[in-house]
């Protein structure tokens, strides 16, 4: 998850300037045009660049400063790699400059969102499909949880094929779970490049998608799963009451999805995340919840362990965060060698997606304060 989502990476010949009116290197006219002739280019990242660059210029065009009299103001909005040039004045019009930046986008975006089948895959190079409109979406679906399990370019090429599918396969909740992963994982894109109004609103989005696909069927257990994790991520924009109450409905959630499918591991370590976070709860808020709820959640660090363990037996050496809380657990129990040793285990894992990147600051940290504690 650690790719920046702008304009610029990726391809560096779309340089977009607004604030004249027009979008210097390449047009949104030379867009289409080059996806209509078949040029090479990555479509997966091209279509979230167009998302982003779009919702950014949606939330400036409320930001300009209105002057009276003639005068003139003048400021520069960084976003990305790109800066946008905001002016008022009798010799400028912005309100018209940045709806023409934006009808550009508009046709870009419009052409992108009407390829499918083999033009989809001659303009893009990608690795993966889109979905034909009538066809077994079972192929699509393995493609698409493929690449949700690589890179955040992949995820990243996701999220666009899913997004383009959408209005075919919007009433298939097995669709709905997967779109609902993919626009989790790019909310923690936004959020690693410091796009958070991006990140929260895809969070929200991704919650409604679970949701959604819980009314046509609650017996889908990544659905659940997925239901639990954008809970849980709402809680950062939430009250405390919201985030409490949210925090009993992850858990009945994450127990209804492991009762579905009890060899996933991510559930258990999902269950094993509320047990430690429970279990690490101040006394401020354990008293706050009893006074909302009438008794707080409890929760032992053996029971989150557990979980995580389990997790650890069902999918070995895989999962740097998940060997991060085991390690965490045993900090709690004062059993400082077996730290050592998962924060080990957990340091030589590749580092690839935001989470994990995440993850190994902290078990930097801790393999520092802990680093007395290695087996002779």
């Amino acid at each position: 998850m650690g790719m920046a989502l702008t304009w610029f990476q990726g391809n560096r010949g779309l340089v977009v300037g607004l604030g004249c009116g027009v979008l210097l290197g390449m047009s949104g006219t030379l867009i289409v045009q080059q996806l209509s002739s078949g040029i090479d280019m990555r479509l997966a990242q091209l279509v979230t660049q167009i998302d982003s660059l779009r919702y950014e210029i949606d939330q400036l065009k409320g930001q300009l400063p209105a002057t009276a009299g003639g005068g003139r103001a003048q400021r520069k909005v960084r976003m990305g790699y790109y800066s946008v040039h905001a002016s008022s004045g009798e010799d400028n019009d912005d309100s018209d400059d940045f709806q023409d930046a934006l009808n550009s986008l508009d046709v870009a975006a419009s052409k992108l969102n009407s390829l499918t089948g083999d033009e989809f895959l001659g303009v893009a190079s990608v690795r993966g499909a889109g979905y034909v409109e009538g066809a077994d979406p079972q192929p699509f679906f393995d493609q698409m949880d493929e690449l949700l399990q690589g890179t955040d370019e992949e995820k990243q090429t996701a999220f666009n094929l899913l997004k383009a599918a959408r209005d075919k396969l919007d009433s298939n909740p097995n669709f709905l779970w997967r779109l609902c992963k993919a626009t989790y994982f790019m909310s923690q894109i936004e959020g690693v490049n410091g796009n958070d109004a991006r990140k929260k609103a895809l969070i929200y989005e991704a919650l409604d998608l679970a949701q959604k696909g819980l009314e046509i069927d609650d017996n889908i257990p990544y659905l659940h799963k997925w239901v639990a994790i954008t809970l849980g991520s709402v809680g950062d924009y939430e009250s405390n009451k919201v985030r409490m109450a949210n925090g009993f409905k992850f858990k009945e959630h994450i127990q209804r999805a492991i009762q579905l499918k009890p060899d996933d591991p991510s559930n258990h370590y999902l269950l094993g995340r509320w047990s430690y976070g429970v279990y690490m709860m101040t006394w401020v808020e354990r008293k706050l919840a009893a006074t909302l709820f009438g008794e707080p959640p409890s929760a032992t660090v053996d029971e989150a362990l557990k979980e995580f363990l389990k997790a650890e037996r069902l999918e070995p050496n895989h999962w740097k965060e998940n060997m991060l809380y085991i390690a965490k657990c045993y900090i709690e129990k004062k059993d400082y060698y077996e730290t050592h040793d998962w924060l080990v285990k957990a340091d030589e894992l590749p580092t690839v997606s935001a989470d994990e990147k995440e993850a190994q600051k902290e078990i930097d940290q801790l393999l520092y304060t802990y680093s007395g504690y290695k087996r002779s």
